[in-house]
Parts: C-alpha cells; sequence; structure tokens
C-alpha cells in the first residue's frame, strides 16, 4: 500500500500528521507506520523519499511536537517505538535548517523517553 499512497502523498500527508493527534493507539500506529515507510531510508525508494521530503518541510512544525507526544503515548510500546523511530530518520530527509529549531526541544522531551520501563524503546530515544 506505500505505493499506492506515495501517488496520493500531498493529500494523505496532512491527514497523517492529523492523526498522530488521535487518541486511538491503533490510529497512531498505522499513522506512524505509514509516515515511517516514507521517511525511513531503508525502505522507500529515492523519488518517494524526496517527494516526501519535499512535503514534510512544511509539516515539520507540527509534525515533531507530534512526534514527541507519541513518543511519551503511556498506552502502547509500539506507538512509542515507532515515534522514536521516526525522529530518528526525520533529520536525514528533512533539510537541517527545517529541524535544527526543534533540536532542544526533541533533546529534552527524549530524556523523558530515555526513562522508558521498556528497554527498546530506552535504546531507541538513546541512539
Amino acid at each position: 500500500p506505500t505505493d499506492a499512497v506515495a501517488l496520493e502523498l500531498p493529500r494523505v500527508l496532512p491527514l497523517l500528521v492529523q492523526a498522530l493527534t488521535c487518541e486511538s493507539k491503533e490510529t497512531k500506529s498505522a499513522a506512524l507506520s505509514l509516515l515511517l515507510s516514507f521517511i525511513s531510508p531503508s525502505s522507500s525508494s529515492k523519488a518517494t523519499s524526496e517527494n516526501a521530503a519535499n512535503l514534510l518541510e512544511g509539516q515539520v512544525s507540527t509534525l515533531v511536537p507530534s512526534l514527541i507526544a507519541a513518543s511519551q503515548y503511556t498506552s502502547s510500546l509500539k506507538v512509542r517505538s515507532l515515534a522514536v523511530e521516526c525522529l530518528t530518520h526525520l533529520p536525514s530527509i528533512v533539510p537541517f535548517h527545517k529541524v535544527f529549531p526543534f533540536r532542544a526541544q526533541v533533546t529534552r522531551e527524549l530524556g523523558v523517553t530515555v526513562t522508558d520501563h521498556k528497554r527498546c524503546v530506552r535504546l531507541r530515544a538513546a541512539n
């Protein structure tokens, strides 16, 4: 489904960002999984990554705080883990000048995630 969604990425990306604010852990998990498939260097094609990077530039100001909030979502290990992984890959796809202003906030907020009770989340946050 990633290839099918990639064709409609300009319309789907704002919905994915909005889905991160939803209370349902299934919705958050699905949105994070799909988002990760676009920003992860190992799982998407170069054309899709470039398209996603261009679109994500305009969403960074809402995406980063949503990912931070999802990284502290206590109801689901999968949501926390996927959110930290998305935060890890985001700087590699979005231009530096767009993500740099969030550096201090991400570092401060992931300090909470480093103390997560699940080891896999702590390891991802520490990296």
